[in-house]
């Protein structure tokens, strides 16, 4: 700083103020809920669910363990599929991906068949992996929400459920590379 006069010193000190105020400004992540009740600053499981899905450009990734009367999700993945100008690719990891297979493809748009998997029975023949409990959905590979609500009717507007959305970068791409390990590692596979 000796090379400064107050001048450059007071320009340097301005800009770095305002720079820090910026990325405050920048949310990272936030909490989500499903809660009967309206909390302040916090977003809603359902809607925050379908205004990702909206946003949603080239890719939609839905981890889950539950999927039950929730028809809605699906109607508006099909849609958004059919609209798009481009297609979209949809990635379903499900605990029991046979079972809701036939949910997931009623009704689908033909010709925009989404990517289904499911545990692979036959790699874990000791039975270490009981369940895929995980939730989360991951948008063009820049945003996820990591949350404990099922897709289901309940999980979306009866239960106490919470989560956190995220765009932090380190997050997004470890819950991607969590899942493309466990596809090459075979724990999962292509149903």
């Amino acid at each position: 700083f000796q090379n400064f006069d107050n001048s450059n010193l007071c320009s340097l000190l301005i800009e770095t103020f305002l720079e820090k105020k910026r990325l405050e400004e920048i949310t990272i992540s936030k909490l989500v809920v499903t809660s009967n009740t309206h909390h302040s600053g916090v977003s809603s499981t359902s809607d925050l669910i379908f205004k990702m899905l909206h946003n949603a450009q080239n890719k939609i990734t839905i981890v889950g363990y539950w999927v039950y009367d929730f028809p809605q999700f699906f109607e508006v993945l099909q849609k958004i599929q059919v609209e798009n100008k481009r297609p979209i690719t949809i990635e379903f990891y499900f605990d029991n991906a046979k079972k809701w297979k036939k949910v997931i493809l009623k009704n689908w748009p033909i010709g925009f068949a989404p990517k289904i998997y499911g545990i692979n029975n036959k790699q874990d023949k000791e039975n270490k992996i009981k369940r895929l409990h995980a939730k989360m959905i991951i948008i063009d590979d820049k945003e996820c929400l990591i949350t404990s609500a099922n897709l289901t009717k309940n999980a979306m507007d009866v239960n106490i459920e919470a989560g956190i959305w995220t765009i932090d970068k380190k997050i997004v791409t470890d819950s991607i590379n969590v899942l493309k390990q466990f596809v090459s590692e075979g724990t999962l596979k292509k149903i």
